[in-house]
This record gives C-alpha cells, structure tokens and sequence, in this order.
C-alpha cells in the first residue's frame, strides 16, 4: 500500500482502561495520524471481522475413542463449517454418523486456530492487540489515486512558479475505467489545486504545460494553464464592497485588469454571473468619482473599514489611506472670517487642526507644540477646583488664609499678618482651592501560567501576551513565537534575542510560513512541543482565520492543545475580541483551559 493512501479500519482489541480512554478522547488525532477510515474498538470476547476459523482435529485424542475410525472422522470435520463445531462444542458435544453409527466429538478431540485473511496486519502490544485493515476496495483506491493526482498537480503547479492564491484550469487524461473511478473526487482534487475547471477523460490533454507522468502502473496525463488571477483579483477587491468571490467572478468573465475593467459598460457588467446592479453601480462610480471618499472592505478579509483607516482593525493587513472630501462651506461660513490653515502631518499627510497635539492617525507629535508636550514620566493628574462662599458686604473683605474680616482698605491682615495682594488682584472673597490628586490606576497583576495549559488572552494589543511569555522564557523554559509582525522588530520590540520565530507571511523567505499552509504550522510547533516542551505565544490568529476559515483554525488549535496537555507545554494565543464575531470567540474560549481578559 502507498504511503498516500488511507487504510480500511484499525481496530484495538482488549486494550486496556487508559489505552482506551486515550483512543477515545483522541480518536480524531489517532485517524489523522494513522491516515485510517474507520477506528473500532474491540472487547475481550469480541473478534476481528474478517477472521477466519479453522479445526485442527486431535487425532491421539479421537484414536483412544474411535480407534478404527479416527481417520475417517478427522476428515469429516475439516470439513465441517469450523463456527458450526465450535459452537455445538460450547454447548457440551458435537455429533457425526459413520457408517450408520452416531459418534460424539467432546472438545477435547478437536482445537480451533485463527488464521487473519490476506491484507490484515495483527500488532501485539502492551497496550491490546492492534489489527490493521489494508485490504484495497474501490473506495478506498479511489481516494488513493486522487492524492497522487493532486500531489502532481501539486508539482506542477510549483515548476510553473504559480503563486499559493493563483488559479488554474486543468485537464487530466486516463482511461474511461479510471475517469469513472476518480468522478467522484473530482470536488476534492478541485479545491484542493485551485482549478477553476478540472476534466478528466480520454480526450487530448491541450493545456499549456503538460507532463505524463507513471502512477502506480497507470499512465496519466496532466495538463495544467495558469489563469494568472491573483492580481487581477486583488485589484478589484480594493473597489468598495466587492469581495473574492465577485472579484474571481469577474476575472472569469474576461476582466483580468484594472484597465479592462474600467472600460467595460453597465451592460457588460450586469452580465456578469454573481454580480448585481448595486455592484454595477459601485464599480462604475470607482473609476468615474475615484475611490475617495467612501467607506469600503478589506480587501483580505472583507471586513468594513473608515475611509481613513490605514489597517484594517480584524487582520491588520495595510490599506490604502483616503481622505473624505470636506463639504461645501455655508453661505454664512464664506462670509465669515478665514479660518486658519489646517496642518498637515509630515509623517502620514493627514489633515490636522490648528494647535492639535498630535496627528490622530499615526500619533506623531508636532514640533510647534513640544512645549506643551508632557514629560515621560508624567506626575499623577491634578484637578483644582474653585468654590466661593456667599458674598459678604461691599465694605467688609476676609483673609483668604485665616478668613479673618479686615477691612476693605487694609493691605495686611490685622489678624494673620499675610499679605492680601491675592484680594488686591481682584480675588473673591473667602476664596478656597481644593486640590483632588487622581492616580492612574494600577495594572492588573499577571496570572502565572501552568504546565499542560493553553490560555486565551483578551487584549487590544499583543503587549501582554509578550510579556506573559518574557517572563516564561527568563524563567528558563524553550520559547518559540509565531508571529504575524516582521521577527527582527518584534525581537527588538519584546527583548527576544535568539528566540525561533516564525513570520505569517506570503513573502516566502527565511523564518516565514505562509497563512494557508498550516499543515507546516502544526507540524513546526508540534516538534516544539514534543521536543523542548517550552511556552509557545500566537500573535495572529485573526489573520490566519482571514486566510483560510474558522473551523481550520479551531481544529488547529484543538490540536494544539491536546499536544500542550501530552507534553506538559505552554500555549497563549493573543486575540483581539473586536475582530472575531461573538459565537467564534465563545468556541475558542470553550477550546482553552483558561481566558485572561487583560484588557484596560
């Protein structure tokens, strides 16, 4: 069998409590792994379907009884059904006639041997007895040459230096038998190459690249024609509200620029399949008005986003930055004084008001009002209030130190002595100021993380996920980071130096895993765990719900659990509550040992 195909069943017989509580508590994991259909477990007194019984007459034993006619019966019951015997022999006795004599077999003369069919492995182990089912069925080769065709295409589609998100059309050439065999999987080997349209027959193969290639005796020809999609299809994401599956359906009506898109008409656009009149008038109104001006979506993840957004607030993935414009003055306003020029902000070329601290977008601090900046270690707020009593006389005036009455001439108090310059300056009388000091309020205290647990932390930024982690790591525990940020700023961000790091990124370089590729993710950070059985923290995992879908990455993470709770590791993953919706959230909270809510 190849290493690529599923086996029928494994079954585990007599295991024991633990054993069996483990495979069910990991039944899912043990058939992935196991690459299996079908997972059964077997009691004591049960049996292997497909085992088969055999009798072993005893021949000393049936010579002290029938000694002229052992040999006779010896033969008559190989021949016998073996369940037949055995089961008369559990009642007491099982009977034959010989030559008009009726003969009694007791189960001493006979033993019953188990013999496994051809394909079956049997594996004994402290742990039970293990039968492995490798027997080939239509199904199961089916599927079987359906992973080969796509690890093919697989190949093919990396010779030709296609990106991961590019799609292409693709053509397959076996014999009629085949053909019928892998319709089934058709969907499968689809989605799972990215065609857009997939044939499989005896016709010609006329793609661009074609290669025959030698599956396990049968001759199949592919043929692959990158459609060059991806930018296309991130082009027209960026118009407002136009998502993937709009883009991709425009892409294959024949738009496969910016440029075309522009020049075709409402009439062209409305027969496109998948796009309605309201996505007409938005294209149109993009190339004709600019997309200035309008809220729009995220073209990664589709999420809304404010015209002056520079990231989008689920996936954090850049945008392009645009100003609204500003509305027409009144007739009232142009006829009022010019109000001063608005300033602009070197750093991101934001509008900003007239005297304002710092720009709102990016946060740079303006140089005309570094005088009125704080320092670093800003003191704790004071409020000063001002509270007057009840006016007295015009001609009597109190000490604002003593309250004492002095007259309204007097430049000294008669009865404190202090000198009354404040009432002089036109204070009022019996002036009191209160001062209030407010402290900022304390930060929470961080939670010490167990061995064998997984944690959720809330937060707006992954600032204290970091730091949970910093703190793991000086402790002396092996530390590695996935993160969704450049390594070498997040290494100088956090004071991380020599800590692994994996970058979520497309780019394809050194220390990077692309987001669709989690099967490298969960095979990199399940060597970790098993390995150093270290602490690891998670800083994107919206991006990577983004790139692929929900229940992927909740199963990701199931398993990542189970493996932190085998190897007695650490697993945080940072999550930001406003970028998920509120059923997501709750199933990956049921799906960790513990939720820190570190939010301000």
């Amino acid at each position: 069998m190849k290493l690529r195909w599923p086996v029928r069943k494994i079954a585990v017989k007599a295991a024991t409590e633990d054993a069996a509580k483990a495979l069910v508590t990991f039944r899912d994991v043990v058939m992935s792994q196991a690459n299996s259909k079908e997972l059964v477990l077997l009691k004591g007194n049960e049996d292997f379907d497909g085992i088969q019984l055999t009798i072993q007459p005893n021949a000393a034993a049936i010579g002290r009884v029938y000694k002229q006619w052992w040999s006779k019966i010896a033969t008559m019951l190989e021949n016998r059904p073996a369940d037949e015997v055995k089961k008369a022999l559990d009642k007491g006795e099982f009977k034959i006639g010989i030559e008009g004599q009726i003969i009694r077999i007791d189960p001493g003369m006979v033993s019953f041997k188990k013999s496994m069919p051809e394909g079956i492995a049997v594996v004994q182990t402290s742990h039970g007895e293990i039968y492995v089912d490798m027997r080939i069925t239509p199904e199961i080769q089916a599927e079987g040459y359906a992973r080969e065709l796509i690890r093919r295409i697989q190949q093919m589609r990396k010779e030709t230096d296609l990106a991961i998100e590019d799609y292409i059309k693709t053509a397959v050439r076996v014999r009629k038998e085949f053909a019928k065999l892998l319709e089934p999987w058709k969907p499968y080997i689809a989605a799972e190459t990215r065609s857009r349209s997939l044939v499989i027959g005896e016709d010609a193969v006329t793609e661009e690249y074609v290669v025959e290639w030698n599956v396990e005796g049968e001759t199949i020809t592919i043929g692959i024609t990158p459609l060059r999609m991806a930018e296309a299809v991130s082009e027209f994401t960026k118009i407002p509200h136009i998502t993937e599956r709009k883009a991709i359906a425009l892409a294959d009506a024949g738009f496969k620029t910016s440029a075309s898109l522009q020049q075709a008409t409402r009439d062209d656009l409305a027969r496109v399949e998948g796009i309605d009149p309201t996505d007409v008038k938005r294209i149109r109104e993009h190339f004709e008005a600019g997309p200035r001006g309008e809220p729009g979506l995220c073209p990664t993840c589709g999420a809304e986003v404010s015209e002056r957004a520079k990231t989008c607030p689920r996936c954090g993935e850049p945008l392009g930055v645009s100003v609204a414009p500003e509305p027409p003055a009144s007739a009232a306003a142009q006829s009022a004084p010019a109000a001063p020029a608005a300033m602009e902000c070197p750093e991101c070329g934001q509008p900003a008001a007239p005297g304002t601290l710092a720009c709102r977008q990016c946060g740079h601090r303006f140089v005309e009002a570094a005088e009125q900046l704080p320092s670093a270690d800003t003191p704790p707020a004071v409020k000063v209030s001002v509270t007057s009593a009840t006016p007295e006389k015009a001609q009597s005036v109190n000490c604002p130190f003593c309250d004492a009455i002095v007259p309204p001439e007097a430049i000294n108090c008669p009865s404190c002595g202090t000198s009354l310059r404040l009432a002089a300056k036109g204070a009022t009388p019996a002036t009191t100021l209160r001062v209030e000091i407010q402290e900022p309020p304390s930060p929470k205290p961080l939670p010490e993380l167990r061995r064998s647990s997984t944690y959720l932390v809330k937060e707006d930024t992954p600032a204290t996920s970091y730091q949970l982690f910093l703190r793991a790591i000086s402790g002396g525990v092996k530390g590695f980071c996935i993160t969704r940020t450049y390594p070498e700023k997040v290494r100088e961000q956090y004071g991380l130096p020599g800590v692994p790091t994996l970058w979520l990124s497309n780019v394809g370089k050194e220390e990077t895993v692309r987001p669709k590729d989690l099967e490298k993710l969960s095979l990199s950070l399940e060597q970790f765990i098993a390995q150093e059985k270290g602490v690891v923290v998670i800083d994107g995992i919206e991006y990577l719900i983004t790139n692929n879908n929900f229940i992927t990455v909740l199963r990701l993470v199931q398993a990542l659990r189970d493996q932190v709770a085998m190897h007695g590791a650490i697993l945080l993953f940072s999550v930001n509550p406003s970028a998920l919706d509120e059923h997501q959230l709750r199933l990956l909270e049921r799906e960790v040992d513990q939720v820190l809510d570190l939010r301000a």
